[in-house]
């Protein structure tokens, strides 16, 4: 999907939408090393919720967080 199709789909959320209209309107290199680290923070959440959750620091879900 385009930049375009992306702000058309109804299906996307509005925060996507913003985040991406907002980042097209700033310089590339700093609007991706603040997406970068946007991925990094949200998937050390990410692995702090399903580590509390599941009780576990060895759950395999744990990895789908390094993807970032």
């Amino acid at each position: 999907m385009n930049l375009k199709e992306i702000l058309a789909d109804p299906s996307v959320s509005y925060w996507l939408k913003d985040a991406l209209r907002t980042a097209y309107e700033r310089d590339p290199v700093a609007a991706l090393r603040d997406a970068r680290q946007l991925i990094q923070l949200l998937s050390q959440r990410y692995t702090q919720i399903v580590n509390r959750e599941f009780g576990s620091a060895s759950n395999p879900w744990s990895e789908v967080a390094k993807i970032a």
